[in-house]
Parts: structure tokens; C-alpha cells; sequence
């Protein structure tokens, strides 16, 4: 995280680096840049700022970073996508900046070697690299250097070099690049005629310039009186000097007006005065226009100001922040939408450093580098995560200015997510379960849901081969998916808009990798769509987005993941029916995807195809979601919900939906929740559990069918652990381990063995393999053990095939498994067991030269008694020859003889054969000491 610098204004400095830097930047005015003086321990800070422009927002961080967010049409956030962003985003591919400029829809930046760099909306050749195409990342402005200073107009960019000729390019319909045209230019122009400028202003159609003797010149738009030369109307294509004003230090620019900002921190505004923006009206009367400058009233002490479209801002040498003019979204941050003719003072606003303002939003940040926004986020330019209008200010989270030079860039910041164990998982008419990491399911199977390799309904557990390792299941409508420990995802079911993330959209009646996932912590399913959330914080998502609940912004179905922008660090996600939420590790919530029934818990029904905060709801510890509602549990152990209610889901006593967080009547101490498709489900810290919402088919488990608004207590045993809601089914893990369930049972999703539905729960039995190929196997026990123990895997048909040859690659999995080495996925191209090789590579296990023939083919008994061996000794490098190999493993009880105790060496090995020999070798391991073969031993000698 970003170290906080406390800093004072030093006007001294910001001098001495020059006037032109303070100019007010951005389409419609923004503030200028200002300098941080931080103590010697912390080192130089550099230079920060904030611009605004119609729907979107710029900010230079004091280590030359740019951050964006808001509206992303036209690419105008430099982001390459075009997808809008509701909080700070870094642009990663723009560094050394030292101040920024905001279009309507087009964003510049100078860099500290003074080049000019251009993104966004190309229309009219605004961004100077002689095209008029669009551009999504920076490009160079042509033909520019020595720049020190910038400014963008609506359609039009300016710069400023450092001998005081300043340059204009884009949009020129009202004269505003100053070379006696209106002919638009796509590359840099000089401004003819001009004495030696020393800062500028742009603002939607009109350029302001203080020269070097602090008088103002303009040029551009005067249909408002903006230029301030005496006369109203018509535009000037070479410029004019505004009258009656001296001692000059800094200029702003509206839409048309203007503002000055006088060395005696007096401030003077000219223009058209609509809203109250000139600040200079006595009574109650708009003066309407002023041609002249006239002194904005009672307002002194000043040293920044800002311009937006219809209102300004001041910030005093105190700190304070004053603002007037325009304020119908709130735009003057004094809690109202009242039009202000004489400033205001933003009560309570203190140790304001920096301003700046977009066209109907305003912006500052604290002497501690906070920054703070208020007004129009239609587009969420406010930064906050929300497009909720602000009337006061607001902080935003976990957001400063300024760096520390010492601070760990943003990249390399440490962060993991730590992965949570959820063995249950239930969907629409089946269920999942992890037993001592083997997977087992039951249910409906059309799509291959069950992963058994069929399509056929089960009403009882069957076992799941294939799956090592899960720790944490999810179900959606037809489709599961499970996280490995090892932080890979395993996906089965229904793939029809490709949720599997696996760049298909096939089927999978067995569990299946998706190869482009690593290190997740967290996996959800919804109805044909998956969230995935990384060890580092961050989200992915593929599959449907009929409803934006991808997150991208866009509406495009995705075969393979992609990251979920604009979101801050992530430790929790959740997939409802089309929509997902997501909490961080400091206890907010966000949410994206369909929004129909308020189940995004922002206020509204508007769908959003990218992240929002939920606001009002914080100290969450986790959350849920059902088909079109939300649950969030909080610190306190209460437990909130949002969105669709007609069945009672909410839980607030009522059947009334609702677009904002509520806590559920009556419900405390509560520990987890789930959500299903119309009911809801909260375990206490005590293990018992409480349902309330749609109960159909008795999924509430209360020994009745009566839909509940407020929560009831499920007639289950005390000592529940994990729970797990489908659409009209529950089921439960105690702390035995022991599964139970409840609800709809016509899929035979219950798992009882019928297909009756049940309104109390009842255990669930049946967790052993049962293989058709094992009755009085003589190795039926060791099989079973090691199936239990995930040494080993049956076949999807049902058989085990004990007397079957072994391979060599079967072996080594066996092997590695066993003996629990670290084991990766393959890479591209590699064979399933490549992985297991190498791991016992690693472990000096297998040596080169070992392998007697293909890693298809059978294994031999010399094979396995070399490997065996060399696992069960500290120096496994000392076991090299078959013969002696097999001595050791006879004489440690691990294998026996043949018939007549023959050892066979070159014999192959079955798989029976082969699961005896590693158990007992892990028991050799253990230190336990094994009979022997004695006639082997004979024979041995």
C-alpha cells in the first residue's frame, strides 16, 4: 500500500517550477498540479493532480503513474478496452508523467522530457499524431518538445513550450487553435501573434493564456462573453487581451466563462453567469452575462481555482474550499442541488491541497493525499464504485496521491488469498460432495453433471474418479466445477457458452482441467457462467453475458477466462443466477451482472456490466447469492439481504424486493450462509441451522411446505459444518463428516436411494466404491483403501480390473500419489504423466536407464521392486540393479514370491499387485516391520 505523505503547500516551490504548471487543466477546467514538501526522510515527492472532464476522470499520482476511471467510451481511459471503470485504475503503460490535461473525451499527458502524449477520441485530429482514428492506449503527439505545460478543450488540445509559444491542434470551429482559421488540424499548429506565455487554460471552445507580464490574452468562443475583451457573441480566431485585469498568476476555463486568479488571492470571472458562475451578483439576480472581469464577491486569500461547466472552485491558503454557480448533480459539494450566485464554503472540507474539477463533478485531495469527489457519476467518475450522485464529498477507499519513493510499487504489492475448504455443493437437481478427497455425486445427470462419465441419473452416491485433491466444490444449473489444492480448477456438466473457461464449449461427463487457471483461491457457478478468484485478489470470468455478468463491460459470451477490471483486491466471490459478488478483505461488497430485481444492492435496477460498490454495507465477512437475490454476513454475526422477495428470501418479514441491503429479522450468531435459487440458509455458531424463503418442496427443512419471510430452525442434528442450497434442495455436512439432506428429490438429487421429496433432513449413506469386478478379490481391502486414500482410480464403467497389467505411467502415478510428492499440472503438449515422472525424478526414485520398455506399456515386478525400495531408503541413488533391488524387498516384507517362491523379475505386475506392494511400503516407511516370504527368501539364496 501507498505510504501517506504529510505535506504543507509551498507556494515558494511551486513558483520556482514554474506558474505554467498551475494552469487549470482538462475539458471544462481542472485544477493544476500541485507539489508536495515532504520531509527529508521521506525524500522529493514530485507532482500531483487531478482532472476531470465530461464523464471521466484523470490522476497523477507524485511517482508519475496516471490512474482512470468513469466512462471509457471512445477509449478516453486509456484502458485498450473499451470498458468503463468505477474506481482508480493504473494505466501501466505511461510512466515519468508530470501533468495531465482531460478532454470531453479525450485525455493528454506530458511527460517529464517534455513530450506529449494523447488517448481517447480522435475526431477532429484532438490527439496530434495526424490521424482521425480512436485511440484506446497513448500515442506520441507529433512534432512537440520542450514542452512545459498542457490543456484540453472539448475537442481541442493545447500545449505550452518553454520558451512561451504555445501550440493547438483538433477542433477549430470557433477559432480556438488561434492561427486566423477554422480549419481543424490533426498535428500540432503554433498560435500566431502571441507574446510570451507563461501558463494556459482551455475550456470547451475557448483558450485563455497569461503572459509574461500577468495579463491574459484568449481566443476561441465568445458566444458567452468568455474572452472578456468588452463584447459578447461571435468568435475570435487570433487573439484578444482581456481587459481590465494585471497581476495575473493563474487562468481557468469553463464552458463559457472564464476565471483569474490574481497575485493578492483575489479571483475575477467574466462571462456568462446562467447558474451564479461568476460569483458577482448582489440580490437575487444572475448578472446573466459580464464581458469584463468582475471581482467574485467577498472571496479572498485564494490560491487555487477550478472551472467546471457551469460552476467554480477556490481553495484558500487556509485549506478551506469554496465553490458557486451551477449545481444541479450536486456539483458544489454543499449537501444540496441548490445554485449558488455567491460562493459557499464546503462546511467541514479542511487541509484541501489540490482541486480540480470535470465538467459536472468537482474533485480535491488532503494534505494526507486523500482524494475526494462529489457531484454527477452517471458514469462513475466519481471513483467510488458506484453511479450514485454525490452532494458532499466522498473519500476514496484506499486511494492517495501520493508515493513515497521508498513505497513498493502497486505491482509488486504483497497479497494472497489463502484457499477455504466448501466439500458441498448442490445444483439444479443434484449434488456434489468432497469424503476424505475423493468426489462423489448424485442426481441428475443430462448434461454429465454427476462427472461419471454418463448421462445416467443416480439416486445414490457414486464415486467420481479422475478428481485428486479437491478441496472446495460449486454447482450451478447443469454444470460443477471444484478447486484443486493445488490452485487448478476441475470443471463437468453443461458447457454451452463455454463457463468451463476451457476455450470450448463441449460438454464434459468427467471432470475436465481448464488449463489457463492457476493459483485460485475461490471458484463460483452460476446459471452458465463461472467467477474465479485468484490467490493475488484478482477476478476472472467465462461464459454467458447475456446480463454483464462477465464484468467486462461487454456483452459477449467468453470460451477462455479474462480479469474483471476496476475491482481492488478480492477475497471472497459469489455466482448467483446472472450475477456475482465480490468481498474485500476490508469488508465491502461490489456486484455486476443482471440487476432486474435489486439484487446488486446499489439503490437501482439498472443492470451493470461492470463492478459497483454496494454502499452501506460494511464489516463483511462473506456473502452468497441465489438466482436473483444477495446475502452478505457481517462481523457481528447478523446477516443482510437484498433483492428479489416474493417467496420471503429476504427474510425481513415481508414479500417485497429490495434494491438495498437489510438485515434479516431476528437472525444473529450466525457463522456462514448460503443461497439458493429462492431460499436462503445461515449456520450458527452453536451447528444449528436456520432456512427461511421458498420451502415448495420442504428444501427449508422444517418438517413443513410453508414458505417462511423470517428464518426458522431446520430440524437437523447440532454440529453442522458446511451447508449447501440448489434450486429446490438442501444439503448439510456435520462434524462427522456425515452428509445430510432435504427438499426436492425428483432427480434423485437427495441421494436417499428413492426419488421422494423430504421436509426434514435425513443422512445419507453409501460413500464406499463399489466396483463390479472386486467381489472376493483376494486385494478387495488394499484396493479399497488406497481408491479411499486417492492412490488410486477406478474406471468409469464401474470396474476396478485388479488383474489387470499395471503401466509403467500408471505406476509412477501411483507411486508419486502414495507417497504424496508435489505433483503439477502437465504442460502444453506433455502426457497426463509427465508430472508424476518428474516428481519422482525429483525424489531420486526414478533413475535413468530404469524403464524396461514404453510408459504405455505393463510394468514389471523388477520395476516395481527398484522403485519401492529406493522410496523406502534415505539413499535411494545406492539401489541400482534389479537383483538387489529385489533381495531388499523381499527380505523388508514389501513383495513376495511367485509360485514356489519365484521372484520373476521380468514378469509384468497387476494393478492389484502393485497397490499391495506401495501399502506396504508406506507402512516400512512408517517403521513398522513386515512378515516375510520365507520360500522367497530361499530362493534368494
Amino acid at each position: 500500500m501507498n505510504a501517506i505523505i504529510h505535506t504543507k503547500f509551498n507556494l515558494a516551490l511551486l513558483l520556482k517550477i514554474g506558474l505554467a504548471l498551475l494552469v487549470m487543466l482538462g475539458s471544462f477546467a481542472a485544477a493544476g498540479p500541485a507539489w508536495a514538501d515532504t520531509s527529508s526522510a521521506q525524500g522529493d515527492a514530485g507532482i500531483a493532480q487531478i482532472a476531470g472532464g465530461l464523464g471521466h476522470t484523470v490522476a497523477l499520482k507524485t511517482d508519475g503513474t496516471v490512474w482512470t476511471w468513469g466512462d471509457n467510451q471512445r477509449g478516453k481511459l486509456g484502458a485498450g478496452k473499451l470498458v468503463n471503470r468505477y474506481t482508480p485504475s493504473r494505466m501501466t503503460d505511461l510512466t515519468d508523467v508530470k501533468a495531465i490535461a482531460v478532454g470531453n473525451n479525450h485525455t493528454l499527458a506530458l511527460k517529464k522530457d517534455g513530450s506529449v502524449w494523447a488517448w481517447g477520441a480522435n475526431n477532429s485530429g484532438q490527439l496530434g499524431d495526424g490521424s482521425r482514428t480512436d485511440r484506446g492506449n497513448p500515442v506520441h503527439v507529433e512534432g512537440l518538445n520542450s514542452i512545459m505545460a498542457i490543456a484540453a478543450g472539448a475537442n481541442h488540445s493545447v500545449a505550452l513550450r518553454e520558451d512561451g509559444v504555445v501550440f493547438a491542434w483538433g477542433d477549430n470551429d470557433y477559432g480556438q487553435l488561434g492561427d486566423v482559421t477554422t480549419e481543424d488540424h490533426d498535428t500540432p499548429k503554433e498560435v500566431v501573434g502571441l507574446p510570451e506565455i507563461t501558463s494556459i487554460a482551455s475550456g470547451v471552445n475557448h483558450i485563455l493564456a497569461v503572459t509574461k507580464e500577468k495579463t491574459v490574452v484568449g481566443w476561441g468562443d465568445n458566444n458567452g462573453g468568455q474572452l472578456g475583451y468588452g463584447t459578447v457573441g461571435g468568435k475570435r480566431t487570433y487573439r484578444v487581451f482581456v481587459e481590465f485585469i494585471q497581476d495575473v498568476k493563474a487562468v481557468a476555463a469553463g464552458n463559457n466563462f472564464s476565471l483569474a486568479l490574481k497575485e493578492d488571492g483575489s479571483v475575477f470571472a467574466w462571462g456568462s453567469d446562467t447558474t451564479g458562475q461568476l460569483g458577482s451578483s448582489y440580490g437575487s439576480y444572475y448578472i446573466n452575462v459580464a464581458a469584463n472581469p468582475k471581482v467574485v464577491t467577498g472571496l479572498r486569500g485564494i490560491t487555487a481555482i477550478a472551472a467546471g461547466n457551469t460552476h467554480a472552485m477556490a481553495m484558500s491558503k487556509d485549506g478551506d474550499l469554496y465553490t458557486w454557480g451551477g449545481n444541479q448533480f450536486g456539483q458544489l459539494g454543499i449537501g444540496n442541488t441548490d445554485n449558488k450566485m455567491i460562493f459557499s464554503k464546503i462546511d467541514g472540507f479542511e487541509h484541501t491541497q489540490l482541486i480540480g474539477s470535470g465538467s459536472f463533478h468537482g474533485m480535491a485531495m488532503k494534505s494526507d493525499g486523500s482524494v475526494w469527489t462529489w457531484g454527477s457519476n452517471a458514469m462513475g467518475q466519481l471513483g467510488d464504485g458506484s453511479t450514485t450522485n454525490r452532494t458532499s464529498p466522498v473519500m476514496l477507499p484506499r486511494f492517495s496521491l501520493f508515493v513515497n519513493k521508498t513505497d513498493t510499487p502497486e505491482s509488486t504489492l504483497s497479497y494472497k488469498n489463502e484457499l477455504t475448504p466448501l466439500p458441498i455443493a448442490a445444483g439444479d437437481g443434484f449434488t456434489a460432495v468432497i469424503k476424505d478427497g475423493q468426489l462423489w455425486t448424485w442426481g441428475e445427470n443430462t448434461y454429465g453433471q454427476l462427472g461419471t462419465g454418463s448421462n445416467v441419473f443416480a439416486n445414490s452416491p457414486q464415486f467420481v474418479s479422475g478428481l485428486r485433491d479437491a478441496a472446495q466444490l460449486s454447482a450451478g444449473l447443469t454444470q460443477a466445477a471444484s478447486l484443486r489444492k493445488d490452485g487448478t480448477v476441475m470443471a463437468w456438466g453443461s458447457n454451452m457458452a463455454g463457463q468451463f473457461g476451457d476455450g470450448s464449449t463441449e460438454n464434459k461427463s468427467t471432470p475436465a482441467a481448464v488449463p489457463s487457471l492457476k493459483d485460485v483461491a475461490s471458484i463460483g457457478v452460476g446459471n452458465n457462467f463461472s467467477v474465479f478468484m485468484k490467490a493475488d485478489g484478482s477476478v476472472w470470468t467465462s461464459g454467458d453475458n447475456s446480463f454483464g455478468q462477465l464484468g467486462d463491460g461487454l456483452g459477449e459470451d467468453r470460451t477462455t477466462p479474462a480479469k474483471v477490471e476496476g475491482l481492488p483486491l478480492i477475497q471472497a466471490v459469489a455466482a448467483g443466477g446472472y450475477h456475482v459478488l465480490a468481498l474485500t478483505p476490508d469488508g465491502h461488497v461490489w456486484s455486476w451482472g443482471d440487476n432486474s430485481s435489486g439484487q446488486l444492492g446499489d439503490g437501482t435496477t439498472m443492470p451493470r456490466r461492470s463492478p459497483v460498490a454496494v454502499p452501506k454495507l460494511e464489516e463483511v465477512t462473506a456473502i452468497a447469492a441465489g438466482r436473483n437475490f444477495s446475502l452478505a454476513l457481517k462481523a457481528d454475526g447478523s446477516v443482510w439481504a437484498w433483492g428479489y422477495n416474493a417467496f420471503g428470501q429476504l427474510g425481513d418479514g415481508t414479500t417485497s424486493s429490495r434494491k438495498d441491503p437489510a438485515p434479516v429479522s431476528g437472525l444473529y450468531g450466525v457463522k456462514s450462509i448460503a443461497a439458493g435459487t429462492y431460499h436462503a440458509l445461515a449456520v450458527k455458531s452453536d451447528g444449528t441451522v436456520w432456512a427461511w424463503g421458498n420451502n415448495l418442496f420442504g428444501q427449508l427443512g422444517d418438517g413443513t411446505t410453508d414458505n417462511r419471510n423470517t428464518a426458522v430452525q431446520v430440524k437437523a442434528p447440532a454440529g453442522i459444518q458446511f451447508v449447501a442450497a440448489g434450486t429446490y434442495h438442501t444439503a448439510a455436512i456435520d462434524k462427522n463428516e456425515d452428509v445430510w439432506t432435504w427438499g426436492s428429490n425428483g432427480g434423485g438429487q437427495l441421494g436417499d436411494g428413492g426419488y421422494k421429496s423430504r421436509s426434514t433432513p435425513q443422512m445419507i449413506a453409501g460413500f464406499n466404491p463399489v466396483f463390479g469386478d472386486l467381489a472376493g478379490h483376494w486385494a478387495l481391502d488394499a484396493i479399497n483403501e488406497a481408491v479411499a486414500q486417492g492412490m488410486a482410480d477406478g474406471y468409469p464403467d464401474g470396474s476396478f480390473r485388479p488383474d489387470h497389467s499395471i503401466a509403467r505411467s500408471e505406476l509412477v502415478k501411483l507411486l508419486a500419489s502414495a507417497l504424496k510428492l508435489h505433483v503439477t499440472e502437465p504442460e502444453a503438449g506433455q502426457p497426463w504423466y509427465a508430472p508424476y515422472e518428474k516428481a519422482l525424478e525429483a525424489a531420486g526414485i526414478l533413475l535413468p536407464g530404469d524403464l524396461q520398455g514404453e510408459w504405455d506399456g505393463a510394468a514389471t515386478r523388477g520395476e516395481l521392486a527398484r522403485w519401492a525400495v529406493r522410496a523406502a531408503t534415505t539413499a535411494p541413488a545406492t539401489i541400482a540393479d534389479t537383483a538387489g533391488a529385489m533381495k531388499e524387498a523381499v527380505k523388508k516384507g514389501m513383495m513376495q514370491g511367485l509360485e514356489g517362491g519365484n521372484l520373476a523379475p521380468e514378469e509384468t505386475t497387476t494393478r492389484a499387485q502393485a497397490i499391495v506392494v506401495v501399502q506396504r511400503l508406506l507402512s516400512v516407511k512408517a517403521g513398522n516391520v513386515l512378515s516375510v516370504d520365507v520360500e522367497a527368501i530361499v530362493k534368494l539364496h
